[in-house]
């Protein structure tokens, strides 16, 4: 029987990729947009509490991707967006099933972030390690709080603690790649910061291994590749993509933290993150290695 998939936030990068591989493989898609284009597009507004209630009725999955862009300036305002447009959507479908007896929704999947945990330098991290303290993390936290409300609904709720997804489209992929090929890449600090990363199709993959998967309980997971990498062993890495050596001096921390503030922590920080809950369920990787993975993209 197929299976009814319904994407939030799914006009992004990673929802196109989701529903584009669900798609070729039988699966029914729609994406929950506030800008309806496509006939398997829904539109919706989280932040109005409009929402298509008859659609639960014909959904067996709900991915939740909605979020906005974490690249951008982190001023005030913007951090309150950033809070509110991860917390709204999921609020208002949690409502939604709450108050729609009649829904058939069995799974709900929730998108968070690997940087929850924070800098924890050199600590090997799996799932049950407790979160850090910065802005970053307890967005994470709220985050994630609001979607295990879901799981009081007798829905299997599973959370997603992404990492980059290294993709061609992927705006880090795309800056790393252009700086390598000037010989212009640098590492920050020591470079010796952990940076967790997946390949977009093993991420594409571990949605549907997940959607599949048997348990009758909602899990947490790490969403990297189980091979840790530094900021150095990018460096190499893309320094092997584009037969380059790269020459530039490392850029102070210092420096990084006056021009971008509490943002410089996506450069700074250290997760050295790894897959446990995917590699105890059976998940394998066709991606685990970083210079493998990069000349898949490149």
């Amino acid at each position: 029987m197929t299976k009814s998939v319904l994407i939030a936030g799914g006009s992004g990068l990673l929802g196109g990729l989701i529903a584009t591989h669900l798609k070729a493989k039988r699966y029914q898609v729609n994406i929950l947009t506030r800008n309806p284009q496509l006939e398997s597009d829904i539109a919706w507004d989280p932040y109005l509490n409009k929402f298509p209630d008859e659609i639960l009725e014909k959904t067996d999955i709900i991915i939740n991707l909605s979020g906005a862009n974490l690249n951008k300036k982190w001023t005030k305002e913007y951090k309150k967006e950033l809070l509110k447009s991860r917390i709204a959507p999921t609020r208002l479908l949690f409502q939604r099933l709450k108050d729609h007896p009649n829904h058939q929704v069995k799974h709900f999947i929730q998108a968070a972030g690997i940087s929850i945990y924070g800098n924890q330098g050199d600590t090997l991290i799996a799932e049950e390690y407790p979160a850090g303290e910065g802005f970053l993390e307890k967005l994470c936290v709220s985050w994630e709080k609001e979607a295990q409300k879901i799981t009081n609904l007798g829905i299997k709720t599973d959370i997603l603690r992404i990492s980059p997804v290294l993709h061609p489209d992927n705006e880090f992929v795309r800056m790393q790649y252009k700086m390598a090929r000037f010989n212009l890449l640098s590492p920050v600090g020591s470079g010796n910061q952990y940076v967790p990363w997946v390949h977009y199709k093993d991420f594409v993959r571990i949605v549907r291994f997940l959607i599949n998967l048997e348990s009758e309980e909602g899990t947490t997971y790490n969403i990297c590749s189980p091979n840790s990498n530094s900021q150095q062993d990018l460096i190499h890495a893309f320094e092997k993509a584009v037969k380059k050596k790269q020459i530039m001096p490392a850029i102070p921390t210092q420096i990084i933290r006056w021009t971008m503030g509490e943002k410089s922590q996506l450069l700074t920080d250290s997760i050295n993150a790894q897959p446990k809950a995917l590699m105890d369920a059976g998940f394998e990787f066709q991606f685990p290695e970083i210079t493998q993975a990069l000349k898949d993209i490149l």
